[in-house]
């Protein structure tokens, strides 16, 4: 999706000579338009760029293929589908989450004495 930047004078321009049917509306008409970077660039606040960078959009594809594939090959109802792949994403958490935990709680040890081989 490409960001259509065009200043309120161009917009209004644009939409009166296709109103008039002078033109053909352009492709990009449904996109949103921004009058400036600016505008944009005020979007990503900290806290939206926190969130943007919490989302993994591997996860994502991961759950939609998984989803997409137990439809079709498994027989299942779309419930038993959603739940399948509820309690995978979650086994596959926790999977993840065990290693990490049982590391934080040991990553303030100190080694008194060095093992000597």
């Amino acid at each position: 999706m490409r960001l259509k930047i065009q200043s309120m004078k161009e917009l209004r321009a644009e939409m009166l000579s296709v109103a008039r049917g002078e033109r053909k509306a352009p492709a990009g008409a449904r996109q949103a338009s921004f009058e400036s970077v600016e505008a944009v660039m005020r979007l990503l606040t900290p806290e939206n760029r926190q969130l943007l960078a919490a989302i993994d959009i591997y996860v994502i594809w991961h759950v939609v293929l998984l989803g997409v594939g137990l439809l079709a090959l498994g027989g299942l109802s779309r419930g038993k589908v959603v739940a399948s792949v509820a309690a995978t994403e979650a086994v596959a958490l926790l999977l993840q989450a065990v290693p990490a935990a049982i590391l934080a709680s040991l990553a303030g040890l100190t080694i008194v004495r060095p093992f000597l081989f």
